[in-house]
């Protein structure tokens, strides 16, 4: 597991409106859902039968409790579901190698703590990027002043380890 304060270096759901970092209890459906439209207020929730505009495409929420999330997006060209696990390409399949026709009736099981057991719900989610937001930083406005302090701090040990180290 990476540390706290590190988690993934990923935009996670809530940072952008303020939200503290995720702690294992906020692994839930009502926490990374109300989370996920707090940062995206374009983002809406759909049933199941329902279309979304244009514009949008259908995504999908799924939570492993107490560990992580999860999202699906609705292929336009296929109809059928893809998913991208963390730093692996694009996945059409569920965790049996079964073509995703239906997230919530996908088998989600990716051994050890990675089983997404709760279906959150359908959502429709623009396609245009500048319609959404994110941010790997809990408070979006210390990113700038957190990126300068690392490279700061990186300055200074190299600085140290090389004095330390002339001839």
């Amino acid at each position: 597991d990476l540390p706290n304060e590190d988690y993934c270096r990923r935009s996670q759901p809530g940072y952008a409106s303020g939200y503290p970092r995720l702690k294992k209890e906020d692994f839930s459906c009502p926490i990374i859902m109300k989370r996920t439209l707090d940062d995206n207020k374009n983002i809406f929730r759909v049933k199941k039968q329902d279309v979304c505009p244009a514009d949008y495409y259908k995504g999908a929420l799924v939570v492993a409790p107490r560990r992580d999330y999860h999202y699906y997006r609705q292929n336009d060209d296929t109809k059928y579901w893809d998913h991208k696990p963390g730093y692996k390409p694009v996945q059409h399949v569920d965790s049996n190698n079964n073509i995703i026709t239906d997230p919530q009736l996908a088998a989600r099981n990716y051994g050890g703590t990675l089983h997404y057991t709760d279906f959150c719900g359908y959502l429709c989610v623009p396609r245009d990027p500048e319609k959404k937001r994110m941010t790997m930083y809990p408070n979006p406005a210390l990113a700038p002043m957190k990126k300068r302090l690392t490279r700061e701090i990186k300055n200074i040990i190299h600085r140290r380890t090389r004095r330390n180290y002339r001839i």
